[in-house]
């Protein structure tokens, strides 16, 4: 307060004036980000708020990094790096009223790539700095995951493929097979397969590798080629990496090439006569596992069972090439075939190899055996005739038939028979003949089955009733 006069002795109007010294330091209440894990992908910009316990004059940011920055390949800027690289000083006053909330926006750049820290600080209206508070820690991201190596275990039925850095899942789709190859696995090259991906799964131990549970059908002989690709498009089920960034092509390591299998035996045929059969492997094979030799006579073992006929050997008696991959074996055999004989095709140990030295596993199953031809027509093994002479039973070694339906057609056709098509027996399919005593002049009146039915075909029990015109034998 204070009293005084001008030049002219008017004397003031008693006043004050009211002086605020402050001197308390400005405190940071909450100092956040708008991500939650601060870690951004390419291009995506962060925001930066802080809170005051008192109006600020204003505020200001720095960025640093504890490790060169990385963009596009370049190192840009080192941990000395001041914020205006990186950071727009401007800032956005939360209300008319309050200058104590402030916000700052960070701007990924392009190809950026880093680990960041940012700091914030400001002065009150009185001047005082604000107190120190711990930076946000952050870090940038543009770079999308890549394959490093894709690989297919032994048993051929899981793919691992590994990538740089830890993937996700982009999306909620329940069936993962989608995410690679738009769900399309194609195979190129060898033979005529398809892979089949059942699932595909982040590996629970490796965040950076999805494991693929497949399965293939058909048989592989180590040419076949698959590539797997991550979906591009936005429209299809997407991987990410934890920056959220969508894999981009082009891509490495990412061809697998599909495991050999062994040759086997895919198809056994026997010729109509029985004389010689053709056994296909599913690929060439040799002699040796250097394949410099073909395979010979000794390599290839036959056995039979079942039926009446045996085998005059047990190597065939010539072998010759019918094909890239088959062979006729002409074989000999003792006795009648009566149709129930099953020859097994068998190649010796240590004597068939594919062109990559895999030797045929026996102990897979092969499609090696096949039944010959039926060259014995049926016997007939005991009769029994009804004690007043109406019928005869019959029995037979096998079923019975009568005419070859198939046969009929062909003699109306110039096209091979389909094969053997047989009806059931009538009474025109037998004839009697009397060989002793007085004639009688017998006739088969009908023929059934075991029923009373019929025949069909294939029955080995009939019944013949016979017709005498009425005379009684004696």
């Amino acid at each position: 307060n204070g009293v005084f006069e001008d030049l002219a002795g008017n004397g003031n109007v008693s006043s004050s004036i009211s002086i605020i010294i402050d001197t308390e330091v400005p405190s940071i209440i909450t100092y956040t980000s708008n991500d939650t894990d601060n870690i951004l992908y390419n291009e995506q910009d962060l925001i930066f708020t802080v809170t005051f316990s008192e109006p600020m004059q204003s505020v200001t940011g720095s960025i640093t990094t504890p490790s060169a920055i990385i963009e596009n390949g370049f190192v840009i800027g080192t941990s000395s790096t001041s914020s205006d690289l990186y950071m727009e000083t401007t800032y956005t006053v939360s209300s008319s009223t309050d200058s104590r909330t402030w916000s700052f926006i960070f701007e990924s750049d392009n190809g950026l790539n880093g680990e960041f820290n940012s700091f914030l600080s400001g002065f009150d209206l009185a001047g005082n700095n604000s107190s120190p508070v711990e930076p946000i820690e952050f870090s940038v991201d543009s770079e999308p995951a890549s394959i490093i190596s894709s690989t297919l275990n032994e048993e051929g039925n899981q793919i691992r493929v590994v990538f740089n850095e830890p993937v996700v899942f982009g999306s909620s789709v329940s069936d993962t097979s989608q995410y690679l190859n738009n769900g399309v696995y194609a195979v190129y090259g060898g033979n005529s397969v398809t892979l089949n991906v059942l699932s595909i799964s982040v590996d629970p131990s490796s965040s950076d590798t999805l494991i693929l549970d497949i399965s293939i059908d058909g048989i592989t002989n180590g040419d076949e080629i698959l590539e797997l690709i991550p979906n591009t498009l936005s429209s299809k089920p997407q991987l990410k990496d934890i920056a959220g960034n969508i894999p981009q092509p082009p891509f490495q390591a990412s061809r697998v090439k599909l495991n050999n299998t062994p040759p086997q035996i895919i198809l056994t045929d026997v010729s109509p006569d029985n004389s010689s059969i053709v056994i296909t492997f599913s690929e060439p094979v040799y002699g040796t596992v250097s394949a410099s030799a073909p395979i010979l006579l000794d390599d290839i073992q036959l056995s039979i069972s079942g039926g009446t006929a045996t085998l005059s050997s047990t190597i065939p008696t010539s072998l010759d090439v019918v094909g890239q991959s088959s062979y006729e074996l002409s074989i000999a055999l003792n006795g009648p075939v009566s149709g129930q004989e099953v020859i097994t095709v068998l190649p010796a140990l240590d004597s068939v190899f594919d062109n990559k030295g895999a030797q045929l596993d026996q102990s897979v199953a092969q499609s090696n055996t096949v039944t010959l031809y039926d060259k014995t027509g049926p016997l007939i093994t005991e009769t029994v005739v009804e004690d007043k002479n109406a019928y005869v039973d019959v029995l037979f070694n096998e079923g019975v038939y009568g005419e070859d339906t198939n046969m009929l057609l062909l003699a109306k056709s110039s096209l091979p028979s389909p094969g053997f098509n047989g009806t059931g027996v009538t009474s025109m399919s037998f004839e009697l003949v009397q060989t002793s005593g007085a004639s009688y002049g017998l006739t088969i009146g009908e023929v059934v089955d075991k029923s009373g039915l019929p025949p069909v075909g294939g029955e080995t029990f009939l019944r013949f009733y016979l017709d005498a015109g009425g005379i009684k034998p004696v």
